[in-house]
């Protein structure tokens, strides 16, 4: 798993890779902890949801990855396969640059299952989407874009 996420809050007051493991291992919202080497700063503990992990959007890493991982706190029931329709204000992660489809596949359903409040997750010709209201709402500035709950007929393309 290439572990060079952007999205991801500094914690501060951990700075070694058991304290970074550890805030991210105690608290279910946290899906993603990153230990980094940051020239001239030194070890960095980054935490958070996480995305683009692989190609940072395009923006090259100032920093040097110690250690990280994604995290699946439980386990995860799938209550229903939906192939058919897209559903409405899923979050578009995006094509991932690396790997094949099933590879691909495999993140865009890990990502999903490591964020507690993610329920669905798709993955088509434009990538992955999953449901991530933080990223779909832009941060909460538009509310209205976030999944449909309960999910019904009209919250489906």
């Amino acid at each position: 798993w290439p572990d060079e996420c952007i999205g991801l809050f500094h914690a501060k007051q951990r700075l070694d890779r058991e304290q970074c493991q550890h805030i991210c291992t105690i608290d279910p919202r946290c899906a993603v902890w990153q230990l980094n080497d940051v020239p001239d700063q030194g070890l960095q503990c980054w935490v958070g949801a996480g995305t683009n992990c692989g190609n940072r959007k395009g923006h090259p890493a100032r920093f040097k990855v110690i250690a990280g991982q994604r995290i699946v706190h439980g386990d995860v029931l799938v209550l229903k396969s939906m192939p058919g329709p897209k559903i409405k204000n899923l979050y578009q992660i995006g094509v991932y640059h690396d790997g094949n489809e099933e590879t691909s596949i495999s993140r865009c359903r890990g990502w999903c299952y490591s964020l507690i409040s993610c329920q669905y997750w798709q993955y088509g010709q434009t990538g992955c989407w999953v449901d991530a209201p933080f990223f779909s709402s832009d941060r909460g500035m538009d509310p209205e874009k976030v999944v449909q709950y309960p999910l019904t007929a009209s919250g489906l393309d």
